[in-house]
Parts: C-alpha cells; structure tokens; sequence
C-alpha cells in the first residue's frame, strides 16, 4: 500500500534532526580552499565583466574548453555556477553552502522515497546514514562534484514521481509520470550517469507490481519506459549538436576482457571503501588485473554473485533490500571502467549507488533486529555507527583544509598518479613555494606528458621564479599546440612583458584578448605601449579595459599593483613604480600601491 504524504510532528523532527546533524559535521568544510578543478571550473569560467548567454550553457565544456576537447557537457551545473557566481564571487564559501544544499535536498527525497518504499523507521536509518558517510565528502565538499549532487536529486525526484505515479489514475497518473520524464530529462544536463535512473524505475515497478504479472506491468507501463527512450535520444542529439563527444577522453585504453577483470576488481575496492572508509582520497592507481585469479578479481566476483542472489531469493519477502542491492549494481555500473573514464575510481561516483547500498543494509538490520526481537537495540547500534561516520566525516572535511598537506599525503600514497602530482604543484604555487611546485609538476610530466595545462602551470612557476628562458619555451609550445585557449596566450604575454620583451608580447596579448577579451589582458597591453611610447594606444587599451569593467576602480588598480610585484621579483623596481603609479592614477586611493611605492622607493 501506498504511504500518503502527511506529515507527523514526529516525523518532522527526526528529519530536521537528520539535516541538522549534516550541515554541523559539514560546517568545518565552509571555508576550506579551491582546489585546482574549482579554479577551472568557477574562476575561469565566470567573470564580472563576461556575460553568459543561453548558448554558452550549451556550448561550453564544464572546464572552460572547446567541445571537442572535452566531453564534460553539464550545461544545468554551469548554470547553477552562473547564478552562484554574482554573490559568492572567488569565495569558496558560498558554493560550498550551495552543495551542502543540495545535499540536503538530497537527504529529504530519500527520506521521502524510503517513507514510501518501506515505513519511517529505514527512511529514518537510511537518511541518516547516508547523509553522514564520510565517502561523500568528496562530491559535497569538492565543488567541482556538483553534477554528481544535481543529478542524484533529480533522480530522486524521477523516482518518487514516478513510484507515486504508479498509485495513480487518469490525468494524475499522467502528471506523475510526465513529471518524473522532465526530472530525468533535466538531470541529463547535469550529468549523463542518471541514464541508469530508467532501469531502477522498472525494477521498482516490478518488485511493487499489484497488476498481476511481470507481463502485464510492463505492458502497463511500455509507453512511459519509451519516453525515457526518446529524451535521450533527444538529448544524445543536442549534445552531439553541440560538438561534445559521448565517450570520456583521456582514460585508458585496453581489451574489452580485461575491463570486465578491472570492473570486477574495482567493484571489491569500491565496497572496501564504503565500509572502511579510513583511507579516501582524491587520487588512486588501481593496476589493471592480467588474469581473473588476481584475489581482488575474485573477490569482486563473488560479491557480485552473492548481492544477486541474495536480491532475488529476497525479492518478494524484503522488497527493500532487493531494491537496495539492484540500485546499486545498476547505478555503479556506468563508474566502473567498462567504458573510457578519466580515472580509475573517484569517491564522489558513489553518491547515487550509495543510496541503494543503505537501503539495503538499513532494511538487513531490520530483518534480523525484528527476528530476535530487538529493533531497539539495532536503533542505537545504527545511531552509533552514524557518530562513527560523522567523525571521520568531520576529520576528512578538516584535511581539505590544507591542500599541500592533502596531496603530499595523496602522492606518497599513489606516486604514479600524475594528476596528484599536477594539483600538488598547483597547491605549491599557491602558496608561494615556488621550488616544490616546479618539481612536482616536473613529476607529474614525467607521468604523463600529454597533459598541456600542467605545462602552463609549469611554464608560469618558472616565470615567477625568474626561470625565464625555460619559460618562454614552455609557455609558446603550450600556446602553439592549444591555440584557441586564451589564457594560455595571457599567461605568454605577461611573461614576455614581464622579460621587457615588449613588441613580443603584443601578439600573445592580441590572441588572448581576440579569443576572450578580458580587462587584464588590456590593461597588461597598455602598459607595454606606455613602454614603447605609444601613448595614444595606451590609453586606448585603458580605455578599453574600464568600459569592460566599470565602475571597478579597486580592481584596475589591482591589475597594476600585481604587474609591479611581478616586475619587482625580476629585480626591475624602476618598472615596479611606474606600475604601482599607474595603480594609483585608477584608484588613488589604493593603499597597498601607496605603501608600496613608499617602501621601493629610490634613494
């Protein structure tokens, strides 16, 4: 029997205590850094001076590159970026409230979905679970993860729409079920992994089939399953339309045997780290098995056979746990490698499957508490492992609160993982470690050396480091090699500018700006022709610059006061002071160009 939607006061208060406890054991992770994917990702993308177009959105590769070199197409997590962006800006604060958000958005529909499924009491112990599983740090603290939090609320969505669309009759039933399409049909846009949501929706079909047969539920039903058909199909077709592959780029490619031997081995891994969830991080080398006799290919196998079993022989008596076991298998099988991804394993890809696996085990407790006769006692014996998660959520929150730290821990565990490396120089030249950065990008290189923006990266921490030859030579095969990324060819200009290479630097400059105008490319073009004693091109460039960014005087200023601090490192104050004066002629009232200007000045 379907549960109605009313409200207890009882019931009320065990949610909001369940979202209350999620948004404390989060709380410390509020003002934790960007890490290198979010830079990408908001500060790239989003600037106060670039308007955004409806186009955009569909155009634009989540990264901030051309479609063809990326297959990320998450037009409606771009959008949420965009309005996000106005009133967190380069705050990482703000878009981290706006995952905890979803997050407990999130919580409230299982919440809602399990109520429906099954009664209050694995509603209550499945959404507290979840909601406190340190595994999720990943995809709710890591802001770039935000697809992974849109497209698990929709699904979620589509699938009580859809459970309570099978309850209904005529135009209501017509509603329900329109309305879980639009969901599923939406959340495409945030991430293409909820194409698995369809075949959940048959399984909770059948398994709650009050229309005889299995025959007669799909026959009940075929048309609504083809609407799934058909809006992905539609979808496939803007997304090609839009030049984005469908496949990921960048994985690793081998014999389609041996994927299923690596599907196998990383299904074990991926139950290890949900019920031990000691070591998380961002960044695993899982060596591909040669044979099925490799112990972790055996033991993927066997888990694998045990959960279907175990889902079929229960499919009648406890529905729940049945479903629980399917929905994980089913929403865990587009992250296991049987197809090209860009990792071998990420924590923030079980953020759907994890939902089935605590049903599951939510409804297990249950069953054997209720054959011995203490519900109670399962009750706090489930509280209790909620402290235990929330603890080592708390904890992994509070390691992201220094990146260095993070990923020098990441790279002794994983040395061969180069992208570890890349963010591990990116958390050095953050901070100013300039000798350490270079090193592990030099590391990363050494991996992989098709990655281009970690040669950027590498090019700009030799700049900075006054390593200028090394430099140019970098920077101008990067740009050379990715012609169509702007900021590649910003980064070349500056450094040439900052070199007194002056005439050289106007055409990086030029590209940087005919690709994606920006006001510090113009600002950094009219300082070199203030140089060369083209004043009225200097002015022109200024001019430029401020009818792109308005009303900013602070940020102009800024632009200047940053060109003096890198002239200043090149041991050239002479042309450190003439940028900190023109910080001032914009905004004089620019205290850190004043004090500046103080403490250089020439005897």
């Amino acid at each position: 029997m379907l549960r109605l939607m009313t409200w207890s006061k009882k019931e009320s208060l065990v949610l909001a205590a369940i979202l209350l406890a999620t948004v404390l054991v989060y709380a410390n992770s509020l003002n934790n850094p960007f890490i290198t994917d979010d830079r990408h990702i908001i500060l790239k993308n989003f600037q106060p001076w670039q308007s955004w177009t409806l186009d955009d959105l569909f155009t634009r590769s989540l990264f901030s590159t051309s479609p063809s070199e990326s297959s990320y197409f998450r037009p409606l997590t771009l959008l949420t970026f965009a309005l996000n962006y106005p009133l967190a800006g380069a705050n990482p604060r703000g878009y981290r409230a706006v995952n905890i958000g979803i997050h407990l958005l999130v919580i409230v529909l299982i919440y809602l979905l399990a109520s429906q499924l099954a009664g209050g009491w694995l509603a209550t112990f499945s959404a507290l679970l979840y909601a406190l599983h340190p595994v999720h740090v990943q995809a709710v603290s890591y802001i770039s993860s935000r697809s992974d939090l849109l497209y698990t609320a929709l699904a979620l969505l589509c699938l009580l729409l859809w459970h309570k669309g099978n309850y209904a009759q005529g135009i209501k039933r017509a509603i329900y079920f329109s309305s879980a399409l639009s969901a599923f049909f939406f959340g495409l846009f945030a991430k293409e992994n909820i194409v698995v949501v369809p075949a959940i929706a048959v399984v909770m079909d059948l398994l709650w089939n009050h229309s005889g047969s299995w025959r007669n539920k799909i026959k009940e039903n075929f048309g609504w399953y083809l609407g799934f058909i058909l809006l992905f199909a539609i979808y496939v077709l803007i997304r090609s339309g839009a030049g984005f592959p469908l496949s990921m780029e960048g994985g690793r490619d081998f014999a389609f045997s041996l994927r299923v031997l690596f599907a196998l081995k990383l299904f074990a891994l991926y139950l290890g780290v949900i019920f031990y969830p000691a070591h998380l991080s961002l960044f695993r080398v899982v060596p591909v098995p040669e044979s099925f006799f490799e112990w972790q290919v055996i033991l993927g196998a066997l888990l694998l056979a045990g959960m279907l079993i175990l889902a079929w022989h229960l499919r009648q008596a406890h529905k729940e746990i049945s479903l629980g076991i399917i929905w994980y298998l089913i929403s865990l099988l587009p992250v296991l490698n049987l197809t090209l991804l860009n990792a071998p394993m990420m924590e923030h890809w079980l953020y759907l499957p994890l939902i089935g696996l605590t049903l599951a085990l939510v409804g297990a407790v249950r069953s054997m508490a209720e054959t011995v006769r203490e519900v109670r006692g399962a009750a706090f014996g489930l509280i209790f492992l909620a402290l235990l998660l929330s603890a080592r959520t708390v904890s992994r929150n509070a390691e992201w609160s220094d990146l260095s730290k993070l990923f020098s821990r990441d790279v002794s565990y994983y040395p061969g993982n180069w992208r570890a490396w890349s963010w591990l120089g990116d958390s050095f030249k953050t901070q100013g470690r300039l000798n350490g950065a270079i090193r592990a990008y030099k590391t990363s290189l050494a991996l992989n050396p098709k990655q281009i923006p970690t040669w950027v990266a590498l090019g700009e921490a030799l700049s900075v480091a006054g390593r200028n030859d090394e430099a140019e030579e970098i920077l101008s095969n990067a740009a050379t090699v990715r012609p169509k990324e702007a900021w590649f060819w910003y980064l070349l200009g500056i450094h040439r500018l900052k070199v007194e290479k002056y005439q050289e630097a106007i055409e990086p400059l030029g590209k940087s700006i005919e690709l994606n105008p920006s006001p510090m490319a113009y600002h950094a073009l009219g300082s070199i022709y203030l140089r060369l004693g083209q004043k009225d091109k200097a002015e022109q460039s200024f001019n430029n610059a401020l009818l792109m960014y308005p009303g900013q005087q602070k940020f102009h200023s800024g632009v200047h006061v940053d060109l003096g601090k890198l002239y200043l490192r090149q041991g050239k104050p002479k042309e450190a002071q003439e940028e900190w004066q023109l910080a001032l002629r914009f905004d004089p009232n620019n205290a850190e160009a004043s004090e500046l200007l103080k403490k250089n000045a020439r005897p």
